[in-house]
């Protein structure tokens, strides 16, 4: 069963030890990830954008991370807010004319 632990890394140095294997082996990055809904039924849905600092256990590969407030709201909401880092689709058509 897997258990999810929010950590907040803006809260300064790792000074404790990994949720998952206690190892103290951990490292801060920054990152770029795009959230999708599951299933057919999250193509309609907006692709929630997001560039979260993670921290990374380097013995057994957890990540944790927070998703910022906006970006929280459409994924409750399933929906795009405003101001929030989203993309709704629609590539450019491949037929010219």
């Amino acid at each position: 069963m897997s258990e999810t632990i929010q950590f907040d890394v803006r809260c300064g140095p790792v000074n404790h030890s990994c949720v998952s294997c206690q190892s103290e082996n951990q490292k801060k990055f920054t990152s770029e990830m795009a959230v999708h809904f599951p299933g057919i039924e999250g193509l309609k849905k907006p692709i929630v954008w997001m560039y979260p600092k993670i921290l990374v256990c380097l013995d057994c590969g957890i990540a944790q991370f927070t998703v910022p407030e906006k970006e929280l709201e459409v994924l409750q909401l399933g929906a795009p807010i405003e101001d929030a880092a989203v993309w709704l689709g629609g590539a450019a058509s491949s037929q010219e004319q």
